[in-house]
């Protein structure tokens, strides 16, 4: 429960001891709370892009996969009532980098699955997109010539892909693994099965 001042002037440390002469320029309005915590059962109305990002926000800290993904799907419904496609792949592609950088429990191919149910192109977007964050992470460990943390973020793209499939044996087995095996689980991410996985990391 919120249980702090909504009227600006009553949040002032002492404002009770300011004199009145003073008191009447400072601002002085009360702002609205609204709970969009995945619990609220509230339904968030309004314009497209403003119910899209809230819904985000909302759904970046749904414990539920089930509910998590009932609200992606929401999500791409949003994304198809735009009209400018150029702003709406722009847009649908920071909130799909906000969701991945803010939730461990994402598999990136139900999250296609999903999408492919309302728009295939949404669908292949996503792809798009995870090839791109793949490529930058790996020129970024490149870059920084650290081999460990390509292997982490290696990790955690797998963890997105096969979900709770990637168990931690899995991921003690990436870590020890050389760059030429980093490298080549890299370049294959997309296409790669858990089983090819396990063959490699044997």
């Amino acid at each position: 429960m919120w249980n702090i001042q909504t009227n600006l002037i009553n949040l002032i440390e002492g404002v009770k001891d300011i004199p009145e002469g003073i008191k009447r320029y400072i601002p002085s309005y009360e702002y609205e709370i609204y709970d969009f915590s995945p619990k609220s059962k509230a339904k968030i109305a309004g314009e497209a892009y403003t119910r899209l990002v809230i819904e985000v926000m909302r759904s970046a800290f749904e414990k539920d996969k089930e509910r998590f993904y009932k609200t992606f799907k929401l999500m791409v419904e949003l994304t198809n009532k735009m009209q400018d496609k150029e702003k709406v792949d722009e847009v649908f592609e920071i909130c799909l980098k906000y969701l991945l950088d803010t939730k461990d429990d994402i598999e990136i191919e139900e999250m296609e699955k999903v999408a492919k149910e309302e728009s295939v192109e949404r669908g292949e977007l996503i792809m798009s997109i995870a090839e791109k964050l793949r490529e930058e992470g790996i020129k970024k460990g490149i870059e920084k010539g650290k081999l460990e943390e390509r292997k982490e973020f290696t990790i955690k793209l797998l963890s997105k892909k096969f979900g709770v499939n990637l168990t931690e044996e899995l991921k003690e087995k990436i870590r020890n693994a050389d760059e030429k095996t980093i490298n080549y689980i890299g370049d294959n991410l997309l296409e790669i099965t858990l089983d090819e996985l396990k063959d490699i990391l044997e």
